[in-house]
């Protein structure tokens, strides 16, 4: 069936499957026209996709906005509604983050939420499909990238909505995350004045290095996650503003002009048959400036911290400059002349983690960075973005003195 919109009085009646396409058709009825519905008409839906409806959601949850559904009962479409939480995020604008549904979509505000997110994502997939090399990794590392740009740049009203599916029949796991911000475009335009437009925008954003603020990033996040995708044989879209990009199962990338979303809309599907090399994938450089791995013995003077203590994912910004202040409080205590940060049972860290985290804690102690700090048990994959962020960060430092 068609994908088509339209309204009859205060109803929007939509038509056939409910993905990124037919929320294009919706966004194309003018602003002014589409706040004036009162209800959305799904009767006619024959799928509902997050690609879809999440951006309409946050559209409509940006003008404080809600919809009563109406929905054909006992339609697979109605089940779908309640199972994922489209029909609470449409008719009151929040969904009940129920633990027992991993695929309901969630909706988060911080740094700390991302964190519960990105646990409770990996969990789901690990128990629900078999997954080969590093695909779990990879997953794990761009959902925590993703979801905290939205906190850390997008300056989004509603915070953000996202979903992870994971479909074992069809070797996929699936994630979409919304915001409702400024977009790409106003994001970079700041420090990148030669944009032209929101494909533009998007162009710009996935080239490595690039990042609205230094201080704020290094630019790994949507640079690595368009790297995995095109490496899983998977798809990843970004639509932001009037532009929008598609790269498909064979890596080529194509841009489409869009009507108009305000914000940034992002979906990534990885095949779990299929091995990665997250590091190939981000192409980082190993490199160990100032830093010592899995070597503290006959060091004198130790103190220690687990990170498994204080957090159970490492996703983001907001857990790496709570650990580097806990850090560098137990080096400013007498007789405490290095840390042992022990990386036991950390599954993957975000380079946005990392940066913060460790990145900063070595701009911190300069050239004593080396003399007090050890990192013990780390992964091979996770050594190599640690030494990667604290040489960007290191460099960044040089760079801007």
């Amino acid at each position: 069936m068609r994908r088509i919109a339209k309204i009859t009085g205060q109803t929007l009646h939509l038509y056939g499957s409910f993905d990124g396409e037919l929320a294009a058709r919706i966004l194309e009825i003018p602003e002014s026209e589409r706040l004036e519905i009162k209800t959305i008409d799904l009767s006619d839906v024959d799928s509902i996709f997050a690609d879809g409806a999440l951006p309409i959601v946050a559209d409509y949850m940006r003008h404080g906005k809600q919809l009563r559904v109406r929905c054909e009962a006992g339609s697979h479409v109605t089940r779908s509604l309640e199972l994922h939480g489209w029909s609470k995020l449409f008719s009151e604008a929040r969904v009940d983050a129920d633990a027992r549904i991993p695929q309901r979509v969630r909706h988060f505000r911080t740094m700390e939420a991302i964190d519960a997110l990105v646990s409770s994502s990996v969990r789901g997939a690990m128990q629900r499909i078999k997954c080969a090399t590093d695909v779990l990794k990879s997953f794990e590392w761009s959902l925590s990238e993703v979801l905290g740009n939205v906190c850390t740049h997008s300056e989004s009203t509603i915070g953000g909505l996202a979903q992870t599916l994971v479909m074992p029949v069809s070797s996929m796991i699936a994630f979409s995350a919304v915001d409702a911000g400024i977009g790409l475009r106003n994001s970079l335009s700041g420090r990148y004045r030669n944009i032209q437009d929101d494909m533009d925008a998007i162009r710009l954003a996935i080239r490595k290095g690039v990042t609205r603020d230094t201080e704020a990033g290094q630019g790994w996040g949507l640079f690595g996650t368009s790297r995995i995708a095109s490496a899983s044989g998977g798809h990843l879209s970004i639509w932001t503003g009037t532009g929008k990009m598609v790269i498909d199962q064979n890596g080529n990338a194509s841009f489409f002009a869009t009507p108009f979303f305000h914000g940034t809309a992002i979906n990534l599907i990885l095949h779990t048959d299929r091995p990665l090399s997250l590091q190939t994938a981000l192409e980082a450089v190993y490199d160990t400036p100032s830093i010592v791995f899995n070597d503290y013995e006959g060091v004198r003077g130790l103190t220690s911290l687990r990170l498994t203590d204080h957090a159970s994912a490492f996703s983001n910004r907001a857990t790496g400059k709570k650990l580097r202040n806990i850090v560098l409080n137990l080096l400013a205590q007498p007789d405490n002349e290095v840390c042992v940060i022990d990386f036991a049972n950390v599954r993957v860290v975000a380079s946005s983690f990392a940066d913060e985290f460790l990145g900063k804690t070595a701009l911190s102690l300069g050239n004593l960075f080396e003399a007090r700090v050890r990192i013990n048990n780390i992964s091979e994959d996770n050594q190599r973005i640690v030494s990667t962020a604290i040489a960007t960060r290191l460099a960044s430092s040089n760079k801007n003195r």
